[in-house]
């Protein structure tokens, strides 16, 4: 079984909302470094994957919510979005219905790798509070500054 009651949000996150709870904040929490510059997309990650990446991994980085341990995370995020992308080119290619050799018909496999991948970009997502309900009462400053980016393996 696994732990009851709301899942723990990660301090960075807390202190962007204020702290709402009003608990003291962790005193033995690892503290991994922000990045000093965004990374470029991990080369694995194909075109969609990586615009993804070019997209939030910035966005993150301003918020101080991307450091070294986080990139995996990150990547599987654009991962989600790549297999989404693709299961709903198939989708549109070949329907939502396909018909096996004996005239039965079936879901096509593309819904549920669609599916999958959106349940996956909601998880990854609330995790670095980029859904809507994950970041209410977020109150982040600004910054005017472009993060340059370096490869990420």
């Amino acid at each position: 079984m696994g732990k009851r009651g709301m899942k723990p949000q990660p301090t960075a996150l807390r202190i962007l909302r204020g702290n709402p709870s009003k608990l003291p904040l962790p005193a033995n929490e690892p503290q991994p470094k922000i990045l000093a510059i965004v990374p470029e997309p991990p080369t694995w990650l194909g075109e969609v994957g990586q615009s993804v990446w070019r997209e939030e991994a910035p966005k993150l980085h301003a918020l101080g919510l991307l450091t070294a341990v986080d990139l995996r995370a990150l990547a599987l995020y654009c991962e989600a979005w790549e297999e989404l992308f693709e299961a709903r080119k198939s989708i549109e290619s070949h329907g939502l219905i396909a018909t096996s050799e004996k005239g039965g018909e079936y879901q096509h496999p593309a819904v549920g790798i669609k599916n999958k991948a959106i349940q996956r970009i909601k998880q990854f997502g609330a995790e670095f509070g980029m859904t809507p309900s994950s970041r209410t009462s977020v109150t982040a400053s600004k910054t005017t500054e472009t993060p340059k980016s370096k490869h990420f393996a």
